[in-house]
């Protein structure tokens, strides 16, 4: 069973398996990031980066890491609830 999955406000479910996923239109593991996931994230308006945030799992802590984006990324709420990257957003389900 996935350790945690992300709901993204499009309706897609990300299940987390790895330690490390990379998030974006068109995600590519590079450096530092060879061992990571890859999942392209569904996203009509074009907001999201190639490859735009990572998602680490530490036990039961999950973490994102902003990887240089154009449009950003932003954690909403302050037990981390909801994560906006571009205009796009998702949840964490466990």
């Amino acid at each position: 069973a996935p350790a945690a999955t992300l709901v993204m406000d499009t309706g897609q479910r990300i299940a987390l398996v790895a330690p490390r996923t990379l998030l974006g239109r068109a995600p590519v593991a590079v450096s530092p990031w060879e061992e990571a996931d890859t999942v392209p994230v569904t996203d009509p308006d074009r907001s999201i980066s190639k490859t735009h945030l990572a998602v680490l799992l530490d036990g039961d802590r999950l973490s994102v890491r902003e990887l240089g984006s154009t449009n950003g990324s932003d954690v909403v709420a302050a037990d981390g609830a909801r994560v906006e990257l571009g205009d796009r957003s998702f949840t964490v389900e466990r």
